[in-house]
């Protein structure tokens, strides 16, 4: 017999609690054979994979509206044309691109600052930058999602919650990258 499949019998609620514990990478309680947690460790390095990715792109959607935010605040002109606001003044158009690099530099680095005890200046910095990043993000959103000036009220909370994942994007990449 070279080989020989057996079947375990479990409920539903024992197949969602075993694909949390695989997922949530805790200790699986003597449920899981040996082969089992090869496809435990398969599962769980994809996924985090995968949320990387997500959160890779998540942080250039970010790093591109913010840069539209600090130019739509720099020329206080929000119906203008993207494209004439990039051609229109080059000293405006390289000092929204180079601050927006630094709103994200600043926010991938939150990790260490948060977690290596840095003086509180430091941490109120990274506060004082996710809120001016969560704010030009949201404008870049509303710019380019909407394409209106005008919002309902159910599309300003889909605009906050997503202005809030993608402006958070930043601050989750060293942590997914540390745990993977």
């Amino acid at each position: 017999m070279p080989f020989q499949i057996t079947a375990k019998t479990s409920t539903p609620l024992q197949n969602i609690q075993n694909t949390l514990t695989i997922l949530m990478g805790q200790p699986t309680g003597g449920f899981l054979d040996r082969e089992d947690e090869h496809l435990t460790q398969f599962i769980r390095s994809h996924t985090m994979r995968n949320l990387l990715i997500f959160f890779i792109i998540a942080a250039t959607w970010d790093a591109f509206t913010t840069f539209y935010g600090t130019l739509s605040i720099f020329y206080s002109q929000f119906d203008m044309d993207f494209m004439q606001m990039i051609t229109n003044d080059p000293r405006k158009t390289g000092a929204a691109l180079g601050f927006s690099a630094v709103i994200v530099l600043l926010l991938l680095s939150a990790k260490a600052v948060l977690e290596k005890g840095f003086h509180i200046m430091f941490r109120f910095l990274i506060g004082i930058t996710f809120i001016y990043d969560a704010v030009t993000s949201y404008m870049g959103n509303q710019a380019f999602i909407l394409q209106s000036g005008d919002t309902t009220v159910s599309q300003f909370f889909i605009l906050i919650g997503l202005t809030l994942v993608i402006s958070g994007s930043s601050i989750a990449i060293p942590y997914i990258k540390a745990s993977h």
